[in-house]
């Protein structure tokens, strides 16, 4: 087999942005064992288990540690919403609010003794933990905090799942905020 013309076009445009590192975008096993442990709790462990062998991903032997294609989790995510949202991706932030307690760099970073501030600042090494490819930026000032998400894909799915992550690490530190969306690259 051989890339075709347009594979090789993308390969050329990647390796010219990303100099010789040419990697796929994966993320951790935990989003796919969050995911598992929201649905099984609210749809039945079938159902958990169906999403998770129709985007690939065995169940069975899920590891929260490894690496999985980024393709992976956003096809969940869509799935997830087609069988049980509205098509407006609630039910993907609330999945991820009530899920963020799960995840181990969550957790690691929240356990850190340290102003509120200085958290959020620290807050793009969880991303680093999490996933290979793009990057977390936080600006913190006075009583408001911007966070700016450069991800190589994503989806209406995955920016509902990131404001659902913000809000569940608020809550976990007991936090009275609101979490909003002020821009968006898939819309311009």
């Amino acid at each position: 087999y051989a890339p075709s013309d347009l594979g090789r076009a993308v390969f050329v445009e990647l390796a010219e942005t990303r100099g010789d590192r040419l990697i796929a975008p994966m993320a951790r096993g935990s989003h796919f064992r969050n995911y598992h442990h929201w649905v099984a709790r609210y749809f039945g462990p079938k159902a958990a288990d169906d999403i998770h062998l129709d985007v690939g991903v065995d169940p069975a032997h899920l590891d929260p540690d490894g690496w999985y294609p980024l393709r992976y989790a956003l096809e969940g995510l869509d799935l997830i919403e087609s069988r049980f949202g509205d098509g407006t991706y609630d039910t993907i932030r609330r999945m991820l609010r009530e899920e963020a307690q799960n995840f181990p760099s969550i957790k690691r970073l929240i356990t850190r003794v340290l102003p509120f501030p200085i958290l959020l600042e620290l807050s793009p090494n969880s991303y680093n933990r999490e996933f290979n490819h793009g990057r977390l930026e936080v600006e913190v000032e006075d009583r408001r905090a911007l966070m700016k998400n450069y991800d190589w894909m994503s989806s209406p799915a995955r920016c509902a799942a990131w404001l659902g992550t913000y809000e569940g690490g608020l809550a976990m530190l007991g936090k009275k905020a609101t979490v909003s969306k002020v821009a968006c690259m898939l819309r311009g």
